[in-house]
């Protein structure tokens, strides 16, 4: 069995990259799944994580009734790099989530991670529920500490209680930004054609199958 490395990490084996980079999961892929309804008990639980790993491609999913994040990429709360490196977060439907907690969003980064891409996901109805006493925004990317390497593309965002992009402890210009669409720059036509573009029935591939 592949064991984590004790060194490096702010919270010791939580966020440990792998003993042997070699071992790290790479090629892996969460494609047209249907998440909902998570974190009944453990309300701080996420759609989808992914963290220490290489090549991951997450797309045409969709995601919602969240009590907490969307997507969560990448869990190393500086800039040294580690094993996640990647990782495609393309074409998903994140909606009606942050329902309970606070401080997170559709989608939530930690870390630096090269040739990272979020591009064309579909994010809107990010809430702030009347639980959430204090604390920071819900956002529909927060992109949170040592944050750094990620392409943003053609990402449409709306409908947020926190704003579309929150950045802590890294900044807007260690990434690169091409054609998004976000707050109050989002049109019918935008939102029109991220519905077509995201979700289940979007993109190449066979549709869903219906569960009714």
């Amino acid at each position: 069995m592949a064991q984590a490395s004790s060194r490096g990490g702010s919270e010791g084996s939580l966020d440990a990259d792998w003993r042997n980079p070699a071992d790290a999961p790479a090629g892996n892929q969460v494609v047209r799944c249907l998440i909902r309804r998570c974190g009944a008990d453990s309300r701080g639980a996420v759609g989808i994580f992914v963290a220490f790993a290489t090549d991951t491609r997450v797309a045409y999913n969709e995601i919602h009734e969240m009590p907490y994040t969307g997507i969560s990429v990448g869990y190393r709360w500086n800039t040294t790099p580690t094993s996640q490196s990647h990782c495609v977060v393309e074409y998903n439907h994140i909606y009606d989530v942050m329902r309970v907690l606070a401080d997170g969003g559709g989608v939530y980064t930690l870390g630096f991670q090269p040739g990272t891409i979020l591009r064309g996901n579909h994010i809107h109805d990010v809430h702030r529920s009347r639980f959430a006493h204090g604390g920071a925004p819900n956002n529909g990317f927060f992109v949170d500490e040592g944050s750094k390497g990620f392409l943003f593309e053609s990402n449409v965002v709306y409908a947020t209680s926190g704003g579309a992009v929150r950045f802590n402890q890294c900044q807007q210009d260690w990434h690169t930004w091409k054609d998004n669409r976000f707050d109050d720059a989002v049109t019918p036509a935008d939102i029109a054609a991220a519905r077509q573009q995201s979700g289940l029935r979007a993109g190449p591939g066979p549709a869903p199958r219906s569960l009714h």
